[in-house]
């Protein structure tokens, strides 16, 4: 009788001995299934697959800075750069350039990264802003390396596209940007509309004259046009001075309130900005 107990006993223990081995076994397997998950890093190289940053042009602005431009041609919007630099005069490190807004997909960014400010090595942080830039032209290469890591949002999750990563040419991040020449304004005057309005209704005064300037130079400017009546006791213009983009063109009037009849330049209008005049021909009061 008591032999045919022990087996048994024994085949029990050995039943419990598996099944609690088999609970341990699914319990670490499920907890070690939700921490890895092989798709993960699949699905972010896939994403990042349709991340195309390209740097369009570099250079440097002044002895602090470096004017790189952007230009998003993937799938994404970029919300975030990691900016790497090494220089000869800071230690290599980098920093986060949060995007607001986002680079959306088409869109160009110029972005004027400090190359000297001081960041701190093994801890991530925001790029600090240029508070002060330097107007100091460079005199030697001290550049050595700038890299950009682009960042992508999926489900509100950050995603670090490390693969994409982009390198800003060392010569050029050493190169001078042009500088743009000057502003130049051209003036813009219908003298004889002035004069038909004078031989068809005599000086009614005031007397109003319209002009425009144009900014044709390559730099924004402010204008503020200089003009002589001859003969005018009494005149003003309106605005007294505009600032114009390259390009761009706006109004200005002139009121001319008497004349001296006298005078043998009555009504000629002279105006002028700086590098551009324009002079009515003799104008006389019927």
């Amino acid at each position: 009788m008591k032999k045919g107990i022990s087996p048994l006993i024994s085949w029990i223990l050995l039943v419990a001995m598996v099944i609690s081995a088999g609970a341990f076994i699914t319990f670490w397997s499920t907890n070690f299934i939700k921490k890895f998950n092989p798709e993960k890093g699949l699905k972010e190289d896939i994403y990042c697959d349709n991340v195309n940053l390209k740097i369009l042009n570099a250079c440097r602005k002044d002895q602090h800075t470096v004017v790189i431009n952007f230009s998003n041609q993937g799938s994404f919007n970029v919300t975030s750069l990691t900016l790497y630099r090494a220089t000869e005069l800071t230690i290599a490190a980098s920093c986060l350039k949060f995007l607001d807004p986002n680079l959306k997909p088409g869109g160009e960014l110029e972005y004027y990264f400090n190359v000297n400010n001081t960041l701190d090595t093994g801890v991530i942080q925001e790029c600090p802003q240029i508070n002060n830039p330097a107007t100091i032209k460079p005199e030697t290469p001290y550049v050595n390396e700038i890299s950009v890591i682009p960042w992508i949002k999926i489900e509100n999750t950050p995603i670090a596209c490390t693969d994409r990563k982009i390198n800003v040419n060392s010569a050029a991040a050493n190169m001078l940007c042009s500088v743009p020449g000057p502003a130049s304004f051209t003036i813009n005057a219908d003298f004889q509309a002035f004069y038909d309005h004078i031989s068809n209704l005599g000086c009614d005064f005031p007397l109003d004259f319209s002009f425009s300037v144009t900014n044709t130079g390559e730099s924004a400017g402010t204008v503020i046009p200089s003009y002589r009546v001859f003969g005018g006791r009494s005149f003003s213009i309106a605005p007294s001075q505009q600032n114009l983009n390259p390009g761009e063109t706006k109004s200005f009037a002139l009121q001319v309130n008497s004349f001296d009849p006298l005078d043998p330049l009555c009504c000629q209008i002279e105006i002028s900005t700086p590098g551009a005049i324009e002079t009515s021909n003799k104008i006389s009061c019927p």
